[in-house]
């Protein structure tokens, strides 16, 4: 579980946020002598405050990530704007030097600091949590989310900032609820450990998406026996329910999109028409979806219902709306890329039922959303 970190690093972001608040404030009113002696103050105000931030040794509990991604943003559009505003600020050829040199070497000192936090994480989440795939990856997410904002909002050269020329490819395990099962001839439920469910729905030779080795999601498609991947959106999502009185999830299918074109839709589960049974019928929705940014998943030992909303408020519900248990998360800056259930075959021998076993969702980093969620974490308070 991840806790807010102290209050005194709240109110140092929220005391950072109204000095830039009033230096913008400034040069919107074209107060340029004031903004900068301002600037010259926020320099000294700026110099390593970022440190404050850092994570204390092994303590990841705590949401220092959150501050710090938070603060290195402010920092960023401090210099980016000051340095845009330069000749309306009369700042000299050495004060610009001095802004350029400063930028550069406190993103290339964050983004070096942070690139050891992964491994971190990831030791601390297989020794807390390695009998829980879902705490695992709820609290693994957690940090990958505000990290990959180092793959697409930090470089060092300023400009990019400046001209907008700024995005990045960062693909991460978003989620896995439920029971995850091992393939035939191994019929048998697999650990809850994420290192070893990893392997539990490859197929050989199909058109089926599976967990990696890496914890990555990977949706191939085989022609001839040979395997090559879609890279694109999801652009329709559909989920299967049965027919009882309270209906419970039981397969997904969705299409991905290549160069723009619809290329392959992925079934998973049990869906309508299944030939192993020809008598258990379900319904199934299916919606077009643009960057899935929301999901709701209701769950006990299995998957009972599930939500998808995307940035256009566009929505997907089907199941069950209650359950033992609830998980709701807005996975901003990124959206949903690849989802992975189980075999039906598989779950229903571990008695579910025909109900949804479990599911996995992979989320890519978006700098469409990105650019919106930078906004709301700069307005942390």
């Amino acid at each position: 579980m991840i806790k807010k970190t102290d209050e005194r690093l709240s109110l140092e972001l929220q005391e950072l946020s109204v000095k830039l608040g009033q230096f913008a404030e400034y040069l919107k009113n074209k107060e340029y002598e004031p903004a900068r002696e301002f600037y010259y103050g926020l320099v000294t105000y700026f110099s390593g405050i970022e440190e404050n931030f850092k994570i204390k040794g092994d303590n990841f509990e705590y949401a220092f990530i959150e501050y710090f991604v938070a603060i290195i943003h402010l920092k960023i559009s401090f210099y980016a704007e000051a340095i845009y505003s330069k000749d309306l600020l009369g700042l000299t050829k050495d004060d610009v030097i001095v802004a350029r040199t400063s930028f550069s070497e406190f993103v290339i000192n964050a983004i070096e600091y942070l690139s050891h936090v992964p491994a971190s994480v990831k030791a601390y989440a297989d020794k807390k949590y390695y009998n829980n795939v879902f705490e695992h990856s709820k609290f693994s997410f957690y940090y990958n989310k505000h990290i990959a904002a180092i793959n697409g909002l930090w470089v060092k050269d300023i400009d990019s900032y400046i001209n907008g020329d700024i995005g990045a490819e960062f693909e991460t395990l978003a989620i896995a609820v439920g029971s995850f099962y091992n393939q035939p001839p191994n019929r048998v439920l697999s650990t809850m450990s994420i290192d070893l469910i990893t392997t539990a729905a490859k197929l050989p030779d199909s058109n089926v998406p599976y967990i990696a080795a890496d914890g990555s999601l990977v949706c191939p498609v085989y022609v001839k026996g040979k395997a090559w991947y879609v890279d694109g959106d999801i652009s329709s999502l559909g989920i299967s329910y049965d027919k009882s009185r309270e209906p419970r999830t039981t397969g997904l299918q969705y299409t991905k999109l290549f160069d723009g074109r619809p290329i392959i839709t992925y079934l998973m589960g049990m869906l309508p028409n299944n030939p192993a049974y020809p008598d258990y019928n379900v319904n199934i929705e299916i919606k077009n979806l643009s960057k899935i940014i929301e999901f709701t998943i209701f769950y006990d030992s299995f998957v009972s219902g599930l939500k998808f909303n995307d940035i256009n408020n566009e929505s997907l519900s089907c199941g069950r709306s209650s359950d033992r248990y609830t998980y709701s998360t807005n996975i901003a800056p990124f959206s949903v890329y690849a989802i992975f259930v189980p075999p039906d075959i598989s779950c229903y021998e571990a008695s579910s039922g025909h109900q949804m076993g479990g599911i996995a969702i992979q989320a890519k980093y978006d700098n469409t959303i990105a650019k919106k969620y930078v906004e709301s974490i700069q307005a942390i308070q």
